[in-house]
């Protein structure tokens, strides 16, 4: 069949209550809001905008939506993004949506509450659905159907990038033709590993291409056969880091569906997540795909000497 969307974005569908806050608060000190914006929010959702924002039809999937107000208002705000399709989206009567109360303070710094979260149920994946795009993107908040559909999808002959890796043994991996990971995450969740290590173990595991992102430092990319390139995001005035992962997953499936190489396929994203912590909200104000292209192509590439780089 004749793919009807560029991307299906598969993963998690909700809303961001941003609450600017002088300060967290901590035991026993309280806080209070200096202001509250809602935004489109949920991994799946995030990615979408991005990359719809950037010209491509993007279907949604994923956190199947309840019948309530919250459900109402994720279709009205998606109903503003024409490139995003609902059509794989389903809703539930008598369940309750997701969404976050997301904490800001002036310097950036978050504390998230998920509500509604946990043991949501999803979307089934289907051959119908991963046929109707020409790549599948999805994190990795989720079980078994998460590894489905990127099955679906190999089997189909459709790229498959994935997003929020924290195991470089993840039953995904065989099937992923770029997985990507925080280096915050690896040295969480890595059991030990170095940097270096958990991309190298994840290829082990049938991954193609990795991609470990640094938050303002070095963006690594490892691919079989060839050097190990860091690239060098800019300097930036971080005001929300919401979303910022979901921009750069964003840049890489762009890049992928461009036929680019996995490192100007990693700059895109380095580009999209460091524009976007200079705003409030993951999706409310979501950089062009010039201004993408234009920061993408000035950041630094340098092959990195072994040591803290890949600790």
């Amino acid at each position: 069949m004749q793919p009807a969307y560029d991307v299906l974005s598969y993963g998690t569908i909700g809303l961001d209550n941003i609450i600017r806050v002088p300060h967290l608060p901590r035991p026993d000190i309280s806080t209070h809001a200096l202001d509250v914006s809602q935004h489109l929010g949920g991994k799946a959702t995030n990615t979408a905008v991005y990359l719809s924002t950037w010209g491509l039809k993007v279907a949604l999937s994923g956190t199947v939506l309840g019948d309530d107000a919250t459900g109402d208002r994720v279709l009205e705000m998606l109903a503003r993004y024409p490139g995003i399709s609902t059509r794989y989206l389903s809703r539930q009567p008598g369940l309750q949506s997701m969404y976050c109360d997301i904490l800001l303070t002036p310097d950036g710094e978050r504390a998230i509450i998920g509500i509604h979260t946990e043991g949501k149920p999803q979307t089934p994946p289907t051959r119908e659905m991963i046929l109707d795009a020409r790549l599948l993107t999805l994190d990795l908040y989720g079980g078994e159907e998460r590894v489905e559909a990127a099955r679906l999808a190999r089997e189909a002959g459709r790229p498959v990038v994935v997003g929020d890796l924290r195991r470089p043994d993840h039953p995904v991996l065989p099937c992923a033709d770029v997985v990507i990971a925080s280096a915050a995450e690896v040295r969480s969740y890595g059991s030990g590993l170095s940097l270096e290590e958990f991309a190298r173990e994840a290829q082990a595991h049938g991954a193609r291409g990795v991609i470990i992102t640094g938050g303002a430092g070095d963006v690594l990319v490892f691919e079989p056969e060839r050097p190990l390139i860091a690239i060098t995001p800019p300097s930036v005035q971080v005001v929300d880091t919401t979303g910022a992962g979901d921009a750069f997953r964003a840049g890489v499936a762009y890049g992928v569906l461009q036929g680019w190489g996995l490192v100007e396929c990693a700059a895109m994203g380095a580009a999209a997540g460091s524009l976007k912590v200079s705003r409030t909200g993951a999706t409310s104000d979501p950089p062009t795909l010039e201004e993408v292209l234009r920061l993408a192509r000035r950041l630094p590439r340098r092959r990195p000497e072994s040591g803290s780089d890949l600790r």
